[in-house]
Parts: C-alpha cells; sequence; structure tokens
C-alpha cells in the first residue's frame, strides 16, 4: 500500500516552500522601485524589505536541500522530478545559496566566537552568489519556484492527492 500519508505531508511541505517564494519574489518587486528611487519616503523599508526577500528565498531553498538529503523526497518523486530536484540542487550550489543562508540568515559569522560579518564581507557573500542586482536575484529564483511546484505537482499526481492539509491552499505562481 502506497505511503499517501507521507506524500500529503512532503507535498505540504512543497507547497509551502512555494508559497513562501513565490511571496519573497512579489514582495521584491515591490521593494525594488523604492530601492532604484532616492526619492523615495521607503528607502530604509526597501533596503530590509529586500534583504528579508533574499533571506527567505535563501532560507527555503536550504529547508528544500534538507529535505532532498534526508531522503524523504525521493521515495515519493518520479524521474522527471527527480531532474527537476538535482537542477534546483545544482542552481542552489552554483550559487552558494546555503553558505549564503547560513553567514547572512542563519547565524551571523562562520563560528559563534567569531565577530559578526562586516557589510563588505556580507557583499561579498551576496556578489559570490553571482547576483548582481535584486532583479537578477528574482529572476533568478522564478525557475525554482516553478520547478517546485512540478515536484508538488508530480506527488499529488502520483499518490492521487487532490487536496492538501486543511487550510493549505495549493501555492499560484
Amino acid at each position: 500500500m502506497p505511503d499517501t500519508a507521507g506524500a500529503r505531508l512532503v507535498a505540504s511541505t512543497l507547497n509551502r516552500f512555494v508559497g513562501m517564494l513565490h511571496a519573497a519574489r512579489s514582495t521584491a518587486m515591490i521593494w525594488i522601485p523604492h530601492a532604484e528611487n532616492p526619492e523615495s519616503a521607503y528607502t530604509i523599508a526597501s533596503k530590509y524589505g529586500l534583504q528579508m526577500t533574499f533571506g527567505t528565498t535563501l532560507l527555503t531553498l536550504r529547508k528544500f536541500e534538507d529535505l532532498v538529503n534526508s531522503g524523504q523526497l525521493r521515495y515519493y518523486i518520479s524521474d522527471e522530478a527527480r531532474t527537476h530536484t538535482a537542477w534546483i540542487l545544482r542552481e542552489c550550489r552554483e550559487h552558494n545559496a546555503r553558505k549564503v543562508a547560513n553567514l547572512l540568515f542563519a547565524h551571523y559569522a562562520s563560528d559563534k566566537t567569531d565577530p559578526p560579518l562586516s557589510n563588505q564581507a556580507i557583499r561579498g557573500l551576496v556578489k559570490s552568489g553571482g547576483w548582481g542586482t535584486e532583479e537578477a536575484f528574482v529572476e533568478w529564483s522564478g525557475p525554482i519556484v516553478e520547478k517546485l511546484g512540478l515536484i508538488r505537482d508530480d506527488i499529488m499526481a502520483r499518490y492521487g492527492i487532490t487536496t492538501l492539509d486543511e487550510g493549505d491552499e495549493t501555492a499560484l505562481y
């Protein structure tokens, strides 16, 4: 008998990831015009709003990596979904997403006893990810959201899941 309960939990988790990334991308699009306009009354809010969306995206992708590395996802997905998973993991690796998430959002330095990162070190980490602009980061995350949705949909189709947890609407992207 297939593990439909487990598949539903994994699909719901992926759905939350899709929703978080979609919201982060949408929020970034709201803040970008204010960040680019020195006359905006929301310059400071836009700076921190963009940092928040960047952090939300990277921490969500870190969680996705954990789900994959734990082996919990592999059991439920098709070969096509494995291809999408591998692509997302490769993108995360190529852009140092986990390292950046760890140092900028999960911790304040490589080691607890190290002093906090300087602004220059933080800029260096962001640059190491290959994102020159906020727009580039938002553009980069778009295909990731789409592929996460395809992986979620794959699980739902394979296990005949038509609804997720109560109150967990399927995220649109």
